[in-house]
């Protein structure tokens, strides 16, 4: 695989992305959905740029690169912002931080474990600080949601982690996948952020899943 071919599944495998921006429009969620068309622009950019060699680019590969990196950055930021249920004022200050940040890193953003542990570390003690001054955990309950999120973010993260080089056979085949198993994680991490569905396990006698849906805020079957 390569060229043409190894382009057009990188390319194609973006539409994994549309299910979860049209679920994140249906629950009121814009900034999601911004974060994601930008996510959407900026890879298939960088993809375009990699596989053409840097014939068909608008900028350099390494800034394309950096680009990709840096809106991937920002949606995983969003999602995880939201997910803690920040208010207003200390959701905007700590998205301030993370694009500061990732500005002050366009240099090295591109291929480098550096940024990922510098916004990891800034997302924790953001988020960490305001859980404890308000004194709460979890505040969106969603037992069985949040495994299938969590399970997904582990193949998805070990899919990306894998050493292969940029570019290469393997490379081209479990990067499609990456797009697909990230997009599978905002999709099911959508029910949880607008409580649209809230899923849990019941163990006695007989193992079930007990679940709750909601329309408008309103449950309509449990």
């Amino acid at each position: 695989m390569g060229g043409p071919v190894a382009l057009t599944f990188e390319l194609v495998s973006h539409v994994f992305y549309v299910p979860p921006i049209l679920v994140a429009l249906y629950v009121g969620r814009t900034q999601i959905v911004w974060a994601l068309i930008f996510v959407i622009m900026a890879s298939m950019h960088y993809h375009v740029c990699l596989d053409t060699d840097g014939d068909v680019c608008i900028t350099s590969l390494h800034y394309a690169g950096a680009m990709d990196y840096f809106f991937a950055f920002y949606a995983g930021a969003v999602l995880y912002l939201q997910s803690n249920a920040m208010g207003h004022d200390a959701m905007s200050t700590a998205l301030t931080v993370i694009v500061a940040e990732l500005v002050a890193m366009m240099p090295v953003l591109y291929n480098s474990v550096t940024p990922f542990a510098v916004i990891s570390i800034s997302l924790l003690w953001q988020t960490t600080w305001v859980n404890l001054a308000l004194r709460r955990s979890a505040p969106y309950h969603n037992p069985g949601f949040s495994w299938v999120v969590f399970l997904l973010s582990a193949l998805s993260y070990c899919t990306l982690a894998l050493p292969f080089k940029t570019g290469s056979y393997y490379y081209d085949v479990t990067h499609p996948i990456w797009h697909a198993l990230s997009a599978s994680v905002i999709f099911f991490y959508m029910p949880i952020l607008s409580r649209l569905c809230v899923v849990w396990p019941e163990f006695g006698d007989k193992w079930r899943l007990v679940y709750t849906y909601h329309v408008k805020n309103r449950v309509i079957y449990q």
